[in-house]
C-alpha cells in the first residue's frame, strides 16, 4: 500500500530539518509536507538532490512553490557530487521505498531536483524510472558521460544556470539539443556563478511542471492557473521589448506558444 504508515510530526506547511528513513536509518532527509496535507489525495514529490548533501539549500529554495502548487519536497542529505556515482544510487534506492511507504504519493509525478553532478545524476534516474518520473529540474550540469538521450522519453525538462557558470555553455548546448529533439524543455539563465537557481527561478519550475503536468493528462486541468501562468510569461515578454531586449522577447513568446 502506499503512505499508509503514519507520516512524521511535521505539520502540514512547515519544514521538518531531519527525518531518518524507516527503511534504511543510515540515510536522512529534510521534508516539506504542503498546506492541505494528506486530504486522502495523491500529491506529486520532488526529490531535492544537493552534491554537497546539503539538504536544507534546495529545500529552503523550493518551500514557497511547493507550498503555493501542492507538492512534497523530500531533500537528502546523502547525495554527492565528483564522486562515486554509487552514493546517490544509494542515496535514492533509500528515498523511494520510503517515499512510497510513509507519504501517499502519486506514483506518476515523481520529480527530480539537481545540481551540478546530481542534475546529472538525475538524467540515469529519470530513464531507469520511466512512467513514474514526470519531470527533471537541473541547475548548472547537463547530460551525465555517454549518455545518449532519446526523443520523448516520457519526462520533461527545466534547466538553468548561473551567467558566469563555468558550465553555462554546455547548458545553453543542451537547450539546443533538447530543442532538436523534440523534448518539452525550458532553460532560465540567472546572475551568479555555478550554484542553485534563484528562489523566483525554482518557483518558475515548479510553476512549468504544473502546466507540463496537465498537458500530458497526469493531473486535472486548471484554467486559473493556466491564466496566471499565461499573464505572466506575456507580461515577461512585454517587458523584454519594452526594454530593448527583443530577442529575449521572441524567446519568450515562442515558449508561451509552445505551453
Amino acid at each position: 500500500a502506499v503512505g499508509t504508515a503514519p507520516p512524521p510530526a511535521a505539520p502540514p506547511g512547515q519544514i521538518t530539518e531531519r527525518v531518518v528513513c524507516e527503511t534504511d536509518q543510515t540515510h536522512s532527509y529534510a521534508l516539506f509536507l504542503p498546506p492541505g496535507y494528506p486530504a486522502q489525495k495523491r500529491w506529486p514529490v520532488i526529490f531535492l538532490m544537493d552534491p554537497r548533501g546539503r539538504a536544507m539549500v534546495p529545500l529552503n529554495l523550493f518551500s514557497a512553490a511547493a507550498g503555493r502548487r501542492g507538492y512534497i519536497l523530500i531533500s537528502s542529505y546523502d547525495t554527492a557530487s565528483d564522486g562515486p556515482a554509487e552514493v546517490n544510487v544509494k542515496a535514492l534506492s533509500a528515498l523511494l521505498p520510503e517515499t512510497k511507504r510513509r507519504y501517499p504519493v502519486d506514483p506518476r509525478r515523481l520529480y527530480l531536483a539537481g545540481f551540478s553532478g546530481t542534475a546529472r545524476a538525475a538524467w540515469e534516474f529519470a530513464t531507469r524510472l520511466s512512467g513514474h518520473v514526470a519531470g527533471i529540474i537541473g541547475f548548472g550540469g547537463g547530460f551525465p558521460p555517454e549518455f545518449k538521450p532519446t526523443p520523448n522519453p516520457g519526462f520533461v525538462f527545466f534547466g538553468g544556470a548561473g551567467t558566469t557558470d563555468f558550465n553555462f555553455e554546455e547548458m545553453l548546448a543542451l537547450d539546443g539539443r533538447l530543442q532538436r529533439l523534440g523534448m518539452p524543455h525550458r532553460f532560465r539563465p540567472y546572475p551568479g556563478s555555478h550554484s542553485w537557481g534563484t528562489e523566483e527561478i525554482c518557483a518558475e519550475a515548479v510553476d512549468w511542471m504544473e502546466i507540463q503536468a496537465i498537458r500530458a493528462g497526469l493531473r486535472d486541468g486548471d484554467d486559473t492557473l493556466v491564466e496566471e501562468y499565461f499573464n505572466q510569461a506575456m507580461a515577461q515578454a512585454h517587458a523584454a521589448e519594452a526594454g530593448g531586449r527583443t530577442l529575449d522577447a521572441a524567446v519568450r513568446l515562442r515558449e508561451i506558444a509552445a505551453d
